[in-house]
């Protein structure tokens, strides 16, 4: 998949036929947008997030899986995303082909540059397809957590963030400053 695709319009279908590529590629509303490469602090904060939130799902014995970017996450016939990490009740389906067609519990976004189109128009995307909870990560190591009815309620966590989604997942934020 070439960054001609850029801005085309495709149906789900289309999209899934594009060849595979090692750019963040993802579905809009059935418009195809390319992320930029990430950056090493970005790298830094999912490899922290990935280790808190992997490690409670394991000694919690919780029936949770984890899946990180870039694997796409079908969210409506004309949206597929790829959150940089989510978590779905159960198992990954590692037999099946194509996207992720169940809607995580969690999504998160370590953000590039504003972050406006995560707060935006993805936030609003997971929130129509159910997700019950979305944390934004700043490049300072600060997350937003958005929840309740639409992901509508926005609170700031400096310290430990409770999941209200995931009863129990404490995420020791003071740690992804270090």
């Amino acid at each position: 998949m070439a960054g001609e695709h850029h801005g085309l319009t495709l149906t789900e279908a289309e999209y899934l036929a594009l060849p595979e590529t090692n750019q963040r590629v993802e579905l809009v509303e059935g418009t195809v947008r390319f992320g930029g490469s990430s950056s090493a602090r970005h790298q830094h904060l999912l490899s922290e997030l990935l280790l808190q939130v992997f490690g409670w799902a394991n000694q919690s014995n919780a029936a949770f899986a984890v899946g990180l970017s870039p694997l796409d996450v079908c969210f409506g016939s004309q949206n597929i995303l790829q959150p940089d990490l989510f978590m779905l009740e159960g198992r990954l389906p590692v037999d099946e082909v194509g996207p992720i067609r169940q809607v995580p519990k969690l999504c998160l976004e370590v953000l590039e540059a504003d972050g406006a189109f995560e707060r935006g128009h993805k936030r609003m995307l997971y929130a129509a397809a159910g997700v019950a909870e979305y944390w934004c990560v700043e490049p300072t190591g600060v997350v937003e957590c958005w929840s309740g009815d639409g992901l509508q309620t926005a609170t700031e966590h400096t310290d430990t963030l409770a999941s209200r989604a995931l009863p129990g997942l404490n995420l020791d934020v003071a740690a992804l400053r270090r």
